[in-house]
């Protein structure tokens, strides 16, 4: 939560909000990708990698727009995956080992005596709206790709950083090259610390359509990402939505991009407990019911409690 502001206050003026994870794949081999393979399973295939097994478990309708849910086989592991039929991805998941976690989640989990159990790591995929409110307040609205608006962050929700600490030495030079490489058309505007995230960092861009940022350590593990889009490139729901839910004239700037969590099951007392924690170790939400955002692990049964947040607990 305390990211998106940063990135919203950002967003509005110096800054855009790119944070990835190492999560995305490079684009598989086009050999490997079956011939008839639908849009929904090759951006499922591009995001996970050319080895990755699908099977769809369901589809619903949702403004309109098909969303379908996956199971995802990989090598290290079962995960699950929403995406929509046209191939817009809206969660992504895949379980992990606890040592993947990031440093500020392993501190929160090293609170608990019992070790963490399932731990996967969750992507959102989503579209971000800035909307300019009396006051020069700027709040961001979080719409994925079926058009339905997931939150509205006030500005004291988006801060990430007060005041950013430039980086310096080897760590911004190697945070620089991975950028670089990673977001090859844009140009980098500033490398600094992170100050709710030990040991990441935060690089500005500045691309065709405006500014972003991403969030990432020298280890190329990018935890959260916004990019500006323009409003025609937009997944058609989400250009519904804007139209019918926001005035146009409130709007400064659109965006996309991805953000992660860590679902992880956690033992406590004698009650197994699934926990959303932040790479910088907050703990976004807390239930003894099983959440579903993205994955499952082998032998666990898809139950009618699982549920994206925003959504009926």
């Amino acid at each position: 939560m305390k990211k998106h502001i940063l990135l919203a206050a950002i967003a509005v003026g110096t800054v855009s909000s790119l944070g990835f994870a190492k999560d995305p794949a490079p684009a598989p081999n086009p050999g490997a990708v079956p011939a008839n393979e639908v849009a929904a399973e090759k951006a499922l295939r591009h995001f996970y990698g050319p080895q990755a097994q699908f099977h769809m478990l369901n589809k619903s309708e949702v403004n309109g727009v098909e969303v379908q849910q996956y199971t995802v086989n990989t090598a290290a592991g079962q995960g699950m995956a929403s995406v929509t039929a046209r191939g817009d991805l809206i969660t992504t998941g895949r379980p992990v080992p606890a040592t993947e976690l990031s440093p500020g989640a392993q501190t929160t989990l090293g609170l608990f005596k019992t070790p963490a159990q399932n731990v996967t790591i969750e992507m959102t995929h989503n579209y971000y709206i800035a909307l300019n409110m009396p006051g020069n307040k700027t709040f961001v609205a979080e719409i994925d790709a079926a058009g339905r608006v997931r939150s509205i962050k006030a500005p004291e929700q988006l801060r990430e950083d007060a005041k950013l600490t430039p980086a310096t030495g080897k760590p911004a030079e190697e945070v620089r090259q991975i950028i670089a490489r990673r977001f090859k058309d844009d140009q980098i505007e500033g490398v600094s610390e992170a100050t709710h995230d030990p040991g990441y960092y935060i690089v500005g861009l500045k691309g065709a359509h405006g500014r972003g940022w991403a969030i990432l350590n020298t280890a190329e593990d990018i935890t959260e990402w916004r990019q500006p889009i323009s409003k025609e490139g937009l997944p058609p729901a989400v250009q519904n939505t804007i139209n019918n839910e926001f005035k146009g004239d409130k709007i400064t700037n659109i965006e996309t991009g991805e953000s992660r969590l860590y679902q992880v099951t956690q033992t406590v007392g004698s009650e197994q407990i699934t926990m959303l924690v932040s790479p910088n170790g907050s703990v976004d939400w807390i239930s003894s019911r099983q959440l579903h955002q993205g994955s499952i692990h082998p032998g666990e049964p898809v139950t009618a409690g699982h549920h994206t947040p925003g959504e009926g607990k």
